[in-house]
């Protein structure tokens, strides 16, 4: 899950080696002046309960052993698409694994929809590293599919590789599903993806250092982690970088360990590594068939914050944002231009009084933007629910017409009447995220989804929570008449003109529009 350059984390045999316990390696002793991170050690199995209690959210890196089991994580590998020709089970349904498989992941790095790299280097040769962006070509990955088991491993002097596949859990709602029971304690809108990782004995990215949190799920196969102990400032990355490779290598990794900052981890099927931003690390495949899975938690930068003010500074029609500096007092200082009262001509100068002029208009243009808690309150919300990676028709929209291959499906109207009678469930996009927030009262809130916004007004007393109503519509990936049931008082929702009318929010585009809802 690395920051390579684009954004980012052969053939290989797919061995089950024997469970064992993660062993913690020698490091390098200190002889730093300053006192490296402790990484804590605990055994699992994971919950919100267990992780919490080690404090080491956006702290330190923290190594939980056992935290999945072995035996789930491995059984998306087994051979589970039926060969050509062979027979569904009785129900109809194929025996496939819910999991995305070795196979799943290495083909959907040849989808236009999908993310994927390809990272290649030559053991010992920082130069060597390379970096292939996809959707790649069938044959280009044909080696990578098939019985791993039966593969022969690459020479220790062949080039090794890690294809890097984002956004698997748009892909496979059962893995969306699973991350959002598994990380449910931690708020939507700082998710990000499940990227998953294949690589052969020796295959990895190099050491890097990342701007989000991250949790390193070893699926299949082992690696072994070297993690830094201590945080690297965007400054010094990018000063100490492998300079003519596409791939964000730092140079100094070996220094880092003779001073002690290094440790090294080795991870079985089932155990996670947390890694808070800023910390270097570095992971290699120790076995052929090794999959890992990263669940990314991505918080906006203040680049991210400003260049969004930005934008709509420049589409703005009124307020501070339109206007420009005043300066009527221009030619009242003798030192202005041209002075009457000296022969110097001084009028390249920029003077201190015009840039203070100009500081303080950008700072109440940009605070007429912040210190508007309602207005700064849409800004953060749709930038933070907006899609990292946005797909071209994703979520393909519902809209009338489709009730021919549908029926009440094919009709958001008709489809929102039909859950709320208990004919059915709605279920979110995967990849799409969710979120809201009050506006000073019990009465009004917003409702944010795939960045954009709409405002909700409680129009009787003591119908609706609004709270609880979209807590529900938020939190749960599966919405019905149940879950409604549980939050108002009334089976729908009304409209502006007080009239009921079973009806949902708009399907999420890519548009910033406000609307209001009555409740």
């Amino acid at each position: 899950w690395p920051d390579l350059d684009p954004p980012a984390s052969g053939c290989c045999g797919c061995t089950r080696t024997k469970r064992a316990r993660a062993r913690q390696l020698d490091a390098t002793p200190s002889d730093a002046s300053t006192t490296p991170i402790d990484i804590s050690i605990i055994d699992g199995p994971f919950s919100k309960d267990t992780f919490l209690s080690t404090g080491c959210w956006g702290r330190r890196p923290v190594l939980i052993q056992r935290a999945f089991d072995a035996e789930t994580l491995l059984s998306q590998n087994e051979d589970d698409e039926p060969d050509e020709g062979e027979e569904e089970e009785e129900d109809g349904e194929s025996d496939i694994s819910m999991w995305p498989s070795w196979n799943d992941v290495a083909l959907l790095s040849c989808d236009e929809e999908g993310e994927s790299r390809l990272i290649t280097h030559r053991p010992d040769d920082p130069y060597s590293w390379d970096l292939q962006l996809g959707p790649f070509e069938d044959e280009d990955v044909a080696n990578i599919l098939g019985d791993k088991t039966d593969q022969i491993s690459a020479g220790e002097d062949e080039d090794k590789w890690t294809l890097v596949v984002n956004d698997v859990d748009r892909f496979f709602p059962s893995l969306a599903d699973w991350m959002d029971e598994e990380y449910a304690f931690i708020p939507r809108w700082r998710r990000d993806d499940a990227q998953i990782s294949l690589s052969d004995s020796g295959g990895g990215i190099g050491p890097h250092v990342d701007n989000y949190d991250v949790f390193l799920i070893q699926m299949n196969g082992r690696r072994t982690w070297e993690v830094g102990k201590r945080f690297i400032s965007e400054q010094e990355e990018y000063e100490t970088l492998v300079g003519g490779i596409d791939v964000r290598i730092l140079s100094t990794w070996e220094e880092d360990w003779q001073r002690g900052y290094v440790e090294r981890f080795e991870l079985d099927p089932g155990d996670v590594l947390y890694l808070p931003p800023r910390i270097p690390h570095c992971g290699v495949a120790l076995t052929d068939g090794c999959m890992t899975l990263s669940v990314g938690l991505r918080a906006p930068s203040a680049n991210d914050m400003v260049s969004r003010l930005a934008e709509l500074m420049t589409t703005s029609i009124a307020g501070k944002a339109v206007q420009r500096i005043t300066d009527e007092d221009l030619l009242d200082s003798a030192d202005a231009g041209n002075s009457a009262n000296t022969n110097t001509n001084n009028s390249g100068e920029i003077s201190s009084v015009a840039k203070e002029k100009a500081r303080a208009l950008a700072r109440a243009a940009l605070e007429e933007y912040i210190d508007n808690d309602e207005e700064w309150d849409k800004i953060f919300g749709q930038l933070v629910t907006e899609s990292k990676r946005p797909r071209i028709n994703y979520p393909v929209p519902l809209v009338d017409g489709d009730e021919e291959d549908l029926g009440d499906w094919g009709n958001p109207k008709l489809a929102i009447s039909a859950m709320l009678e208990g004919k059915g469930a709605l279920y979110q996009a995967e990849g799409i995220t969710f979120g809201y927030s009050i506006l000073g009262g019990a009465n009004a809130a917003r409702l944010f989804v795939n960045g954009e916004a709409w405002d909700l007004v409680r129009s009787k007393e003591g119908e609706v929570d609004i709270k609880l109503f979209l807590q529900a519509v938020t939190s749960n990936r599966r919405l019905d008449r149940q879950l409604f049931d549980s939050v108002t008082k009334v089976g729908g929702i009304n409209d502006e003109d007080g009239e009921e009318e079973e009806r949902s929010p708009p399907p999420p585009t890519t548009t910033t529009t406000t609307t209001t809802t009555n409740l």
